[in-house]
């Protein structure tokens, strides 16, 4: 009988503990995806209001877009 209840309790503490990581790492990834945007579009908006050169804005587009992120 002692055996099912350890095997309930390290079931439910495995349960808890895999979604609250599962649960952090999608904040994070969705936080990014919106910080994102929102550099996106005020990006944009400023190339929209003043006149670029094609080099700079090539330029500035290589230093945000690939971002590597390893745990």
């Amino acid at each position: 009988m002692c055996y099912w209840v350890m095997a309930v309790v390290v079931t439910v503490l495995g349960a808890t503990i895999m979604a609250s990581t599962i649960g952090v790492m999608l904040y994070w990834v969705i936080k990014h995806r919106i910080e994102s945007s929102n550099k996106k579009s005020m990006r944009k908006n400023s190339m929209a209001s003043k006149s670029m050169d094609y080099s700079d804005s090539v330029l500035s587009d290589d230093n945000n877009e690939f971002k590597i992120y390893a745990l």
